[in-house]
């Protein structure tokens, strides 16, 4: 009887061993995936932040610079010449300013199929620190995940280890006598409660 059911654990055991280490592989390949694809969206969400940050502080300092000019043609002793070559200068970079951000508004826009962008390259320009947040919980989750394929994977590979010892001390206990078949059984009886628990473990 001993024998018959470490051949039973060691029969059935290893399908649902190879079921959890497919698991196990599955969750941390989506779990590596997930988190290149978070590094590449608050790379390109922050990429498009800074330019269109940079762009409006571009345009604030065409208008600075301009009016700084203004300010200068009106101090004391500055001559005719002067102000009249500033002047022009300062209201061309005035005039500047609302076509530098009108220009930082199209090209910092968020990308739509008619630009030619794929929607993952979208989905990136467009993601916020919530997304961020929300994909770093989910490959946290996936690691979890391929953390308990893989205990569950190693507690199969041991039942089936100790079923296997089990099943060859029972038979040793079979075709033994006297005190070493009882010494046989009783090895065959723990190495099977092993096997079981460890089973059980898993559940």
């Amino acid at each position: 009887m001993l024998a018959f059911i470490a051949w039973l654990l060691v029969t059935l055991l290893p399908a649902p061993q190879i079921v959890a280490s497919l698991n196990e592989q599955r969750s941390q390949a989506s779990s590596a995936r997930t988190a290149v694809q978070l590094s590449g969206d608050i790379a390109a969400s922050r990429a498009v932040s800074a330019f269109r940050a940079n762009s409006s502080l571009s345009s604030v300092n065409v208008v600075a610079q301009g009016l700084s000019r203004e300010y200068e043609i009106l101090l004391p002793g500055i001559s005719d010449d002067l102000a009249d070559a500033q002047l022009p200068m300062a209201r061309v970079e005035q005039s500047l300013a609302p076509s530098l951000q009108e220009l930082a508004t199209v090209m910092g826009r968020a990308p739509s199929p008619a630009d030619g962008t794929d929607e993952r390259t979208s989905a990136a320009i467009a993601s916020v620190p919530g997304d961020w947040i929300r994909s770093l919980a989910l490959q946290h989750a996936q690691v979890d995940q391929a953390n308990t394929s893989g205990q569950k994977a190693n507690m199969l590979g041991l039942a089936v280890l100790l079923a296997a010892l089990a099943f060859s001390t029972a038979i040793l206990a079979m075709v033994r006598s006297g005190g070493s078949s009882r010494l046989f059984r009783i090895m065959a009886v723990s190495l099977l409660a092993g096997a079981v628990l460890s089973v059980l473990s898993t559940v």
